[in-house]
């Protein structure tokens, strides 16, 4: 079984809370891992269609099938991912979810402190031509889905939408799904994967540990002492860098003109 919609991106916008939403509908289903890559050869491509068929093969009754990869409107880092999908899932639905793109890109960064390996301060590693900028080209990113897929398989959400109307998003997301609009997930507007509150290096295994599916089933049994002493482990608290200033946001915004006017163009705000 292959995924009839795809949750595309964009990274650091509301992807994981949104697919934790949809996924609690009886009749969604969201692949676990959520964000499976597979349209990138850089990441789960070479390991085949056998492969990613393999996530979905509990999805067997469910209307809507799918998974949530924002590596997908990552180019250049991931190039020929359009076409990738195009030509194995021709009819599949598109969600894209963008957010004010100085935003998005600050948010990248301290993900990037946080979960890898960046060391440079935010003044230094967010230029222009850096991937923190061309993951928020949203006009750039969308140009190879817009010339591939009709426009009614696109649904474009806003992250402001998501945050401050989650009930009136959601309900838009289950329409174009096909499925019963009026369901109303229990953990609607808590945040999930948001801009952690302490800056730190974190300890991957532990990490994916505690947000997994199976944690979820296990935790209740588990003590808190217990909990609280791996917390410990989780994160190892770093000195934050510099904030980015108002003269570069104010630089970047201006490079990324025409993409905030497609961000609201296509949202029809």
């Amino acid at each position: 079984m292959l995924p009839n919609f795809i949750i595309i991106g964009a990274m650091k916008s509301g992807t994981t809370s949104l697919a934790k939403y949809l996924s609690e509908h009886p009749d969604v289903f969201v692949s676990d891992p959520k964000e499976p890559g597979f349209f990138c050869e850089k990441i789960n491509w070479n390991k085949g269609i056998e492969w990613y068929e393999e996530l979905f093969k509990n999805a067997k009754g469910y209307k809507a099938v799918g998974e949530a990869s924002t590596h997908y409107t990552k180019f250049p880092e991931h190039p020929r991912v359009a076409e990738k999908i195009k030509n194995i899932i021709p009819e599949v639905k598109l969600i894209y979810i963008m957010r004010d793109p100085v935003d998005r890109a600050i948010s990248h960064y301290w993900h990037m402190v946080h979960y890898h390996n960046e060391t440079r301060p935010i003044n230094k590693a967010i230029k222009l031509d850096s991937l923190y900028v061309w993951f928020s080209r949203y006009k750039y990113q969308m140009e190879p889905y817009l010339e591939l897929f009709r426009k009614e398989q696109i649904l474009f959400l806003l992250y402001d939408d998501l945050v401050k109307r989650p009930e009136e998003t959601v309900k838009k997301c289950f329409e174009f799904l096909g499925v019963d609009p009026d369901f109303k997930p229990k953990s609607l507007g808590k945040a999930f994967n948001p801009r952690p509150k302490k800056v730190a290096k974190t300890n991957l295994l532990l990490h994916k540990i505690r947000w997994s599916k199976t944690w979820d089933k296990i935790s209740p049994l588990v003590p808190k002492s217990l909990k609280d002493f791996a917390k410990k482990f989780e994160y190892k608290k770093i000195e934050p860098k510099e904030e980015l200033s108002d003269k570069q946001k104010k630089k970047i915004r201006e490079s990324l003109k025409e993409d905030i006017e497609f961000m609201y163009q296509v949202t029809k705000k």
